[in-house]
């Protein structure tokens, strides 16, 4: 996924055709579904519904580069999700029957969103680099106008095709036609859609345990996604989208680092650092993160007040390096010592839940814990709900799918029952059975389900009260 952030918004790469293609065997559902388990949390946050219709290329292995598949559908999908306030952003891949002359199929890639829709007048533009709708838009959504560009390109260099259709107030379909020679059909290529094949997956070294990092940068996809680096890295990070909320947040917490984008609404990067420095009286490193400076630009910055300039892409080591050359050792290590006070806590008493593996991925940051406990409660209401309804309509394809998504938060949270009894309910809507027994199943894990987000509301209220020093 890193390979995503790096590339992202790197247009002038593509243009000067610098950008080469690799050519590996993947598979494109697979890929499909990284992005979404990516993007689903943002779509869960906004109440909104992100279907998928992909299995019928779910056990195909075909020659290309999945890296720009990858970024293509985080650009597309993710401005589907960052566009919709109400209904449904669905991602739809099939491949065509035949091969042509070349040995290649076409697979056909349809994302569709309820959202704001593009005007009429602004569609054919929608492709050209530093477009949107309008300059309302810009101001209410940020992010730069690259990413569609930067997608069109992608798909021109894969030798496919990509195409907008949409309507104002009523939604957008993107629709991407990519080719790729299908290298092998195997029906068992997936038995276990929960087992990945784990040697492929690099776990990072978490360098950064216990700092605290605030991250100033104003598209949300990419501020999603760096976020996500640093996490891997093991710090606790902050996202903010401007230059005023990196003051307020300044004054308000304390910060082992702020990594900030050069280029942002309101208060650009420079102009913040300056403040930072002569307003706030603060020693804070501060990093900037931008794809390209020039000699010039770089004086002011470290003029302002910077600390380091780090260029994009980068890759973990670049980033982490870059911090910790101005982290005080004794601080990082005070933190440290923190973490492992907070490991060893003792075991709470028996539920029918366990926030142990929460716990360790947050590192200590409570204002996590509560986040994801009150999503895991807000999602699993709206699931819920849908499942019931599909199922009642009859749709018990569209009830696996959404009892299917139930699953692994539930597994996160070692809710083991509830976790097993869903899974066998998905299996039993796949096989159409019947449809009664179904329903009573599922309202007994409803009322299951409500008694457990009760005892984890009550536990939020407790993980929100201030830590009593003794």
């Amino acid at each position: 996924m890193l390979g995503v952030i790096n590339d992202v918004l790197d247009i002038a790469r593509i243009e000067s055709g610098q950008l080469k293609l690799s050519e590996d065997n993947f598979s494109v559902y697979e890929t499909a579904r990284e992005v979404i388990s990516l993007l689903s949390i943002k779509a869960l946050e906004k109440n909104i519904e992100l279907s998928t219709d992909i299995d019928s290329v779910k056990n195909m292995l075909v020659s290309g580069d999945a890296m720009r598949l990858r970024q293509l559908l985080v650009n597309i999908l993710g401005n589907a999700i960052k566009f919709t306030s109400h209904g449904t952003v669905s991602l739809n891949i099939k491949s065509s029957g035949t091969a042509n002359e070349e040995g290649n199929k076409n697979f056909e890639i349809k994302i569709q969103d309820t959202g704001i829709g593009i005007p009429a007048d602004k569609l054919k533009s929608i492709f050209e680099p530093f477009t949107q709708a309008d300059m309302g838009i810009a101001r209410k959504f940020g992010g730069t106008g690259l990413g569609l560009s930067i997608s069109k390109k992608i798909v021109e260099l894969l030798k496919g095709e990509l195409k907008a259709e949409s309507k104002e107030g009523e939604g957008t379909t993107f629709t991407a036609v990519l080719p790729y020679k299908v290298v092998s059909t195997t029906e068992n290529l997936f038995q276990n859609d929960n087992t990945l094949e784990e040697k492929k997956i690099e776990t990072p070294v978490k360098t950064l345990i216990g700092l605290k990092i605030l991250l100033a940068e104003d598209d949300e996809l990419n501020n999603i996604l760096q976020q996500s680096i640093l996490n891997d890295l093991g710090a606790i990070v902050d996202g903010v989208g401007n230059g005023e909320e990196v003051l307020m947040k300044l004054q308000l917490e304390r910060y082992d680092a702020v990594l900030m984008d050069l280029q942002m609404p309101e208060l650009d990067g420079i102009e913040t650092t300056r403040r930072i420095r002569q307003d706030l009286k603060s020693n804070v490193p501060v990093i900037a993160i931008t794809a390209n400076i020039h000699n010039a630009q770089k004086e002011k910055c470290f003029a302002a007040g910077v600390n380091d300039v780090v260029i994009k892409p980068f890759s973990e080591s670049q980033i982490a390096e870059a911090i910790l050359k101005f982290v005080s050792q004794a601080n990082y290590l005070s933190i440290k010592t923190k973490q492992e006070y907070i490991a060893k806590k003792e075991p709470t008493l028996q539920k029918p839940y366990n926030l142990a593996t929460l716990e360790k991925a947050s590192n200590g940051n409570r204002d996590f814990v509560v986040r994801m406990i009150k999503l895991f409660c807000m999602s699993g209401e709206s699931l819920f709900t849908k499942a019931k309804e599909n199922l009642t309509a009859g749709n018990t394809a569209k009830t696996a799918e959404n009892i299917h998504r139930l699953i692994p938060s539930c597994r996160q949270l070692n809710i083991s029952q509830l976790a097993l009894t869903l899974k066998q309910l998905e299996d039993d809507c796949i096989e159409n059975k019947n449809s009664a027994n179904i329903l009573h199943q599922l309202n007994d894990c409803y009322l299951y389900f409500t008694e457990v987000s009760k005892m984890m509301n009550d536990e939020v209220e407790l993980l929100q009260k201030p830590i009593q020093s003794s």
